[in-house]
C-alpha cells in the first residue's frame, strides 16, 4: 500500500476536510484488503471527535482561543474492494481564521501488518 501523494495541501477555510487516497498494485494483490490507519501530530494539533464537534458550534473567530486545534484526530479501517486500485478516507480540518506563519503537518500511519 502507498499514499498516492506523500504530501497533501489544503487551504484552511476553503477545505473542511482532506481526502487521503491509498493505492495498491492489483498485479501484486487484487483481492479485498482492509488497512487500519491513524493520524499523528507533527506540527498540527489534533482534537478528539467530541471537541471537534463542539468547536463547530462556535463562531469561527472564537475557535482559536477555545483550543479547537487544526484537525480531528482520525483512525479507522479502509477496505479496498477486490480488483479496485484505490481507496480513500477523510480527515476533518478545523477553520479558526488563524493566519499561521508556518505550514502545519500531521502524519497518517498505515497500521496494517507487513507481509
Amino acid at each position: 500500500m502507498f499514499h498516492v501523494q506523500s504530501e497533501y495541501v489544503i487551504l484552511e477555510g476553503s477545505n473542511s476536510y482532506i481526502l487521503i487516497t491509498i493505492a495498491r498494485d492489483t498485479v501484486v494483490y487484487s483481492d479485498e484488503v482492509t488497512i487500519q490507519y491513524t493520524t499523528s501530530d507533527l506540527t498540527a494539533q489534533a482534537v478528539n471527535a467530541t471537541k471537534y464537534a463542539s468547536c463547530l458550534l462556535l463562531a469561527v473567530k472564537a475557535r482559536g482561543t477555545n483550543g479547537c486545534g487544526d484537525y480531528q484526530e482520525t483512525n479507522g479501517f479502509l477496505t479496498i474492494s477486490a480488483g479496485a486500485s484505490y481507496g480513500a478516507f477523510e480527515i476533518p480540518i478545523m477553520n479558526d481564521l488563524c493566519l499561521d506563519p508556518f505550514l502545519k503537518y500531521f502524519q497518517v500511519w498505515d497500521k496494517s501488518p507487513t507481509h
